[in-house]
C-alpha cells in the first residue's frame, strides 16, 4: 500500500513539473505536506535516475528540460539467440539447438 501511495505522489509531482506549476520548494513542500529538505531529496533522486529536472527562477517552478514524463512500470525482457548461446547449466546440446530455433521469454525457461 505504501508503494502505491508513493507512486501516486510521484505521478502527481511529475504532472506538476510538466505543467511547470510546482511553485518554489516551500510551496511544493506544502502541497505534499512535507519539508523542503524532503523535496530537495526527491528532486535529487529523480535527477539521479535520469529525469532532466531544473528549477526555473522566472516561472518559480521545477521544469523538465525536454518533453517527457516519469513512467513507473514493470518491464519484461526477452532472451535473444545470442543470449541463449551463453546459457549454462543443465542444457544438453540437442535441447540447446531446439532453444535456438525459437525466441523465448525468460519465464519460459524457468524450471
Amino acid at each position: 500500500m505504501d508503494f502505491l501511495l508513493k507512486k501516486d505522489e510521484f505521478e502527481r509531482l511529475d504532472q506538476l513539473i510538466r505543467l511547470e506549476a510546482t511553485g518554489n520548494p516551500s510551496v511544493l513542500a506544502a502541497k505534499f505536506n512535507t519539508t523542503e529538505r524532503t523535496i530537495y531529496r526527491i528532486i535529487n533522486k529523480l535527477k539521479e535516475v535520469g529525469c532532466p529536472i531544473y528549477y526555473n527562477k522566472i516561472k518559480s517552478s521545477y521544469c523538465y528540460k525536454f518533453d517527457g514524463k516519469l513512467v513507473i512500470k514493470f518491464q519484461m525482457y526477452t532472451i535473444e539467440n545470442i543470449q541463449l548461446n551463453n546459457l549454462k547449466g543443465g542444457v544438453s546440446k540437442k535441447s540447446k539447438r531446439n532453444l535456438l530455433d525459437k525466441k523465448y521469454h525468460w519465464t519460459d525457461l524457468l524450471l
